[in-house]
């Protein structure tokens, strides 16, 4: 009796499902996977596209908003540059250790700016210049700073000498509150930054000094 229910089954439902399960099991094995080669050149591709669309991005922008940056740039009207056209290469990150960081920072504490410096405070008027020390992690600064004469002054000591204030006390003129004293705190520094020194002027600067020093 089963043999005869089995035979009764029309042949061309067995013959439809037969391919349709072939169909299914070619369809999940389509294609080869994809490899770091097959990644690296679709991202080359659309690197290719944006640049020729004038769109700017970082080298470490992720796929997903590169594509959705390009796209915006074609609803914007954007047109591809032809194939032989000059394009920007994406940019590249420029990597800095810490002792270049810090060499970067160093040099720029230390570096020398042209000034003329005014003590605007009269408890030092008799004063002809001051010292001014400054200090941290990276750089230690010390110098004799001359008022009234053009000199050179590290950046980290003339932000300090910017900085600096003194009080001065303020009496109103006469009439109502004539007898209060306010304390205000102003710049002690009147300060004019000048022109850097040509090469040439740096020489002779350097010539008069040594003299200076021979002759003391």
């Amino acid at each position: 009796m089963s043999d005869d229910k089995t035979n009764d089954q029309n042949p061309a439902e067995q013959n439809e499902q037969v391919p349709s399960l072939t169909n299914n099991a070619n369809s999940q094995n389509t294609g080869a996977p994809k490899t770091d080669k097959d990644t690296y050149a679709a991202r080359q591709k659309l690197e290719e596209e944006a640049q020729r669309l004038n769109v700017d991005f970082r080298a470490n922008i992720g796929d997903e908003t590169l594509r959705a940056r390009i796209k915006e740039a074609k609803e914007k009207g954007a047109k591809l540059l032809p194939d032989n056209a000059p394009v920007v290469a994406a940019p590249e990150h420029t990597y800095r250790s810490p002792a270049e960081v810090r060499e970067k920072k160093q040099k720029e504490l230390s570096r020398l700016v042209r000034v003329h410096i005014t003590c605007m405070n009269p408890n030092k008027s008799a004063w002809q210049g001051e010292i001014f020390c400054f200090g941290n992690e990276i750089v230690s600064l010390k110098r004799m700073v001359p008022f009234d004469v053009d000199t050179h002054v590290e950046k980290a000591l003339l932000d300090m000498i910017k900085a600096r204030r003194y009080r001065v006390a303020h009496k109103p003129k006469k009439g109502k509150g004539s007898n209060q004293v306010s304390i205000r705190m102003v710049p002690e520094f009147a300060i004019k930054e000048l022109t850097p020194l040509s090469q040439e002027e740096m020489k002779d600067l350097a010539a008069q000094q040594a003299a200076a020093a021979g002759n003391s």
